[in-house]
């Protein structure tokens, strides 16, 4: 409880309509200090690129609900926008941020700590498997891009597991959110239940 004043200062305006809220803002751990605390059984997202915060609050709630315990960006603030959190629906209280500023050495650190690295594509191809007859490690990193161009070549992992969701063909591609959501669920279940 402070003054009038005192609201004024802080929040820069006389609008503040009696409440002000100083918010810490989220500090991402190093890969080294992530590693250093996870389990046999661990999956964390790698997200590339995705602009939307929509669809960064649904691979959030998603992850949330299917047991990631990490997830790696190039900017972990992205983490706060206001449409991110709403549609994460408290999600990201139970992922730990992980900054990235050189995203392609932060995938190989986590591949050398015995995660392997998913990663899905819209077009089947031969070196792409089936979710349906996917086995899915206890340690993943499921590696997401945009949806308009995918991964980037930096990100692209040479052995990693390259994932198709089949479908009816009628359109190109899942929303990159609901796609990470398929692919949670099944790591869930292989690993989990």
């Amino acid at each position: 409880m402070v003054s009038e004043e005192e609201l004024v200062k802080a929040s820069g305006t006389k609008h503040h309509g009696g409440i002000y809220f100083l918010i810490k803002k989220r500090i991402g751990f190093d890969a080294e200090a992530y590693l250093a605390q996870s389990t046999n059984i661990d999956c964390v997202l790698a997200i590339e690129d995705i602009g939307n915060p929509h669809n960064l609050g649904a691979i959030v709630r998603s992850g949330a609900h299917f047991g990631v315990q990490g997830i790696i960006l190039h900017d972990v603030a992205a983490m706060e926008s206001g449409s991110a959190v709403r549609t994460a629906a408290g999600g990201a209280e139970y992922i730990k941020s992980i900054q990235s500023d050189n995203f392609s050495a932060t995938l190989k650190k986590f591949h050398h700590a015995g995660y392997t690295i998913v990663t899905t594509s819209s077009h089947k191809g031969n070196s792409n498997i089936d979710i349906a007859k996917a086995e899915l490690p206890e340690k993943m990193l499921l590696l997401l891009g945009k949806e308009s161009n995918g991964l980037t070549k930096n990100a692209s992992q040479e052995d990693s597991i390259n994932l198709c969701i089949a479908g009816t063909g009628q359109l190109e591609s899942l929303n990159v959110s609901v796609a990470a959501g398929i692919i949670l669920a099944k790591w869930w279940q292989q690993n989990k239940i």
